[in-house]
């Protein structure tokens, strides 16, 4: 049996008090709950994104969160269309005029032991400098979930 395809769009921004950019979700990917069943994944759950890309003849990967789509009252029938942020679509070079295949994900994550980080820019965010005890706090809320291990400051 060939897998489903489903159209790919880009998520809504998150809404929220704040107009402040956040890295909170940017790789889930928003399946409708039918779609989920369909897929037999559970919200929060790994998930591996494949699309073929003719152009290049090769099929990009990408792995994602599985998170539930909020649903619009005016859908009438449940669509094959799975929504990504820009952060995932552009860290995966997805295209959305392709399609994508969705299934679980099988493959083991490590931990990583190590992170390096190194300053590109001006060293600002809006403007506010920060020091490294706080980028490195802030670095830690981040990816705390992924690296729970120390952070070394590149030169």
């Amino acid at each position: 049996m060939e897998p489903h395809k489903y159209k790919l769009r880009l998520a809504p921004p998150p809404a929220g008090p704040s107009s402040a950019p956040t890295l909170d979700g940017v790789f889930r990917v928003y399946v409708t709950g039918s779609n989920l069943s369909e897929l037999n994944l559970s919200i929060g759950e790994l998930c591996v994104i494949e699309q073929a890309n003719p152009d290049l003849q090769i099929t990009l990967r990408g792995v994602a969160v599985a998170w539930n789509m909020p649903q619009k009252s005016s859908s009438s029938s449940p669509q094959r269309i799975v929504q990504v942020t820009h952060m995932l679509k552009d860290a995966y070079g997805f295209k959305l005029e392709h399609p994508v295949t969705i299934g679980r994900y099988r493959g083991e994550l490590k931990h990583a032991e190590r992170v390096w980080v190194r300053e590109v820019g001006e060293g600002s965010v809006g403007g506010r400098e920060f020091g490294s005890e706080e980028l490195g706090y802030w670095i830690g809320r981040t990816l705390g979930w992924f690296c729970p291990a120390r952070f070394v400051f590149a030169d």
